[in-house]
């Protein structure tokens, strides 16, 4: 992602931005100081891995909004469980329970987000011109309950609320009373192909269920919308649905924003790997029907039926299930009532923001237990990710789209490798290792990399982050970065790629400190070894590029919020360049429509009405 230079990191003084870590300029992890035989004998003896840097962010992330949304491509694959009796969120014009495949909210707010009040117009409005629901006549009503069957045939069956291809659907299909049986059998959901060996048996094809539209693929930028808000039919209504879950669920985790809908790679990892590009899915970021669908039939049909569904997250985590019915009680299904706030949208999206601040750190509550020792991840592999024209200068961004076909068979199969054959090793949570790593040096290099930093108070710093780990400081280099390091690794772990990450990234972060303090207290000439220490130390801020460093700093007031481009809430470019604490006011007058130019989430060349030109952006 984009790298901001050392003084952004010490006082968010500069925006300028410099080369990415995966740049020809940028430190590599092969050029690590080579350590001396005493001190390898923890150490993996494979080769070091590619862009360690943007792994160790993706473990140290995983399951964290503000890492999350900063690195919004996420390249990466992880096994997960959501615990039993977890609470989860839907929200929908349907008071019945759901029984097939949908989607799932971890928060009340973001269901919310599907539970409003019908627009006019919009997916509240059937073809019979009444709002409230799909025109379902009293003879399709019998058959209810036998359209509500379990997840067990050729399709996994969407629920009685099917979400649109686009960003808003002004129709409904025709009630099921409308077709002849023979029409009925043969309205089949549309399949992808198999991305799996053929399976041996044969399922009855189940009965399909009626597909209702939902407000899923309707979302916009709430804080973006310009002019009067959408009218409200007061006379329609919608619920938002209580379930818990009845055992644990186990789930395939897909890192970053990779539940956003836009152009800029957050469905990367969905579209040309899990899917190989099926369907043309490279055209448009919407049609969520067909990828929940698809990747519901992959676990199925290559997976086993090992992954109950997919964990993602936009503005919220989310869980696409394949089955309410086989996983989920139906607690209670509870009226929305209209929001007090005067119509006012940009209010709205800032509550909503708020709760979804609050997952900044964590999702929360010990919900989800993510499995880091099996993960899988495109950044480890020979394919080069950073090659991509994004919004803004500089700013290169992991993209899969250029990949060879090959090369993406290859990372499905890794992915399909983890799920049906799990390793057999002690599972360690890498991410509270990369986490001690993150809080004890966060704030140091920090520091260092401050422009106004005395010499005196550099050397002393390097000394006071060193000193445990020696009891002379002009020992052995590799000796004393070796200590540093094992200060937070298990004595015992197996060679995986998350351990192998996070030693490797430690290693950095620890022998570049040594290199730095040792050729100072042994230079003769001091002056150009500060000025040589000090470009190291920014060298390593610049390989870390941790996303804590982008928080706003000291902190907001209590009616503020740090605000970042959040995929649907959130756009504006300006704080993508750097987020800023914003109030109510300054949330919604910092809004940006849907096709402006400054909106981050649209890349020139975007298809469909008010398509922005191509060229570069206006900055």
């Amino acid at each position: 992602m984009k790298i901001l230079t050392s003084s952004f990191l010490a006082g968010y003084v500069s925006a300028a931005v410099l080369s990415h870590p995966s740049s020809p300029s940028a430190p590599d992890e092969a050029t690590l100081p080579a350590l001396s035989s005493a001190a390898t004998s923890a150490l993996p003896t494979s080769s070091p891995v590619r862009n360690a840097n943007h792994i160790f962010n993706a473990i140290r992330g995983a399951m964290r909004q503000w890492d999350s949304s900063w690195n919004h491509n996420g390249m990466s694959f992880f096994l997960a469980e959501v615990s039993e009796g977890v609470q989860f969120y839907h929200g929908t014009s349907r008071q019945e329970a759901v029984t097939g495949m949908q989607w799932l909210a971890f928060e009340p707010e973001h269901a919310l987000m599907f539970a409003r009040r019908g627009l006019r117009g919009g997916p509240g409005k059937g073809r019979n011109g009444k709002h409230g629901g799909s025109p379902r006549d009293k003879d399709s009503e019998g058959e209810e309950d036998q359209r509500h069957h379990r997840w067990n045939g050729p399709s996994p069956p969407m629920s009685s609320e099917d979400y649109s291809d686009h960003k808003r659907r002004d129709w409904h299909p025709p009630p099921l009373s409308e077709f002849s049986d023979h029409e009925h059998d043969r309205m089949d959901l549309p399949q992808e192909p198999r991305l799996g060996p053929p399976s041996d048996h044969r399922t009855p094809r189940p009965r399909p269920l009626e597909l209702e539209p939902d407000q899923h693929d309707e979302q916009h930028i709430l804080a973006g919308q310009r002019g009067p808000p959408p009218k409200t039919d007061l006379n329609s209504t919608s619920y938002l649905h209580f379930y818990r879950t009845l055992h644990p669920l186990n789930l395939l985790y897909i890192d970053g924003m990779s539940a956003g809908k836009t152009s800029k790679g957050t469905l990367d990892t969905q579209d040309y790997v899990l899917r190989l590009g099926s369907n043309d899915t490279h055209t448009s970021p919407f049609g969520e029907s067909d990828r929940a669908r698809a990747l519901c039939n992959m676990s199925r049909d290559a997976w086993e039926g090992k992954v109950d569904g997919f964990l993602r997250m936009e503005g919220g985590f989310e869980v696409i299930l394949s089955d309410f019915s086989a996983h989920l009680h139906f607690e209670r299904a509870q009226v929305v009532e209209r929001d007090g706030s005067s119509g006012q949208e940009g209010d709205s999206g800032f509550r909503l923001y708020r709760a979804i601040a609050d997952r900044f750190h964590g999702v929360g509550g010990g919900r989800v237990n993510v499995d880091y020792t099996s993960m899988v991840s495109a950044f480890a592999s020979d394919m080069d990710l950073f090659t991509n024209d994004t919004t803004l200068p500089n700013e290169l961004l992991p993209r899969l789209q250029n990949q060879s076909t090959s090369q993406l068979v290859s990372l499905q199969e890794a992915v399909t490798r983890m799920v049906i054959e799990p390793a057999r090793k002690a599972v360690i949570n890498w991410q509270s290792i990369a986490e001690m790593f993150v809080q004890r040096y966060a704030t140091p290099l920090q520091y260092l990399v401050s422009p106004g930093l005395s010499d005196t108070d550099f050397e002393f710093e390097l000394q006071i982050l060193l000193r445990p780990f020696a009891s002379n400081l002009r020992n052995d280099t590799a000796l004393i970065a070796q200590r540093c390091v094992d200060q937070f690794l298990p004595p015992h772990w197996q060679d995986t790629l998350a351990g192998q990450v996070v030693q490797q990234v430690g290693h950095k972060i620890c022998s570049t400190l040594t290199t730095c303090l040792l050729s100072i207290m042994s230079s003769t000439t001091d002056k150009e070894a500060y000025i040589s220490a000090r470009s190291d130390i920014d060298q390593l801020a610049t390989y870390l590029d941790w996303p804590i460093w982008r928080e706003c700093k000291p902190g907001c007031a209590v009616n503020e919020l740090c605000i970042l481009p959040l995929w649907p809430l959130t756009g504006n470019i300006e704080d993508r360049k750097q987020p800023r604490c914003k109030n109510a006011t300054a949330f919604r007058e910092g809004a940006v429509g849907r096709r402006d130019r400054e909106n981050y989430w649209f890349e020139p060349g975007d298809g469909g009405p008010g398509r922005r030109p191509h060229g570069p952006p206006p900055f």
